[in-house]
């Protein structure tokens, strides 16, 4: 059953990882309102968006299409 989910994280480092880790393995959209953007934050992004996982970036909200499906359709 997929559902749109909104998460408001915290402007935490490791918050905002944990939502984008969260959003990957979910199904359907997350909206991450306000993430922290540092390093690590973008560089976790990349790494899920080289495994299939669709991240659109807006100044103060990130839409993560994430699904188990698509990252294990993704091959290595």
């Amino acid at each position: 059953m997929s559902k749109n989910l909104t998460i408001h994280a915290p402007g935490s480092k490791s918050q905002t990882q944990r939502a984008l880790i969260l959003a990957a393995l979910s199904d359907g959209e997350t909206d991450i309102v306000r993430p922290l953007v540092c390093d690590d934050s973008r560089h976790l992004s990349q790494a899920l968006e080289q495994l299939g996982v669709v991240i659109e970036r807006g100044p103060d909200r990130w839409r993560v299409r994430g699904g188990v499906q698509r990252l294990r359709a993704h091959p290595i």
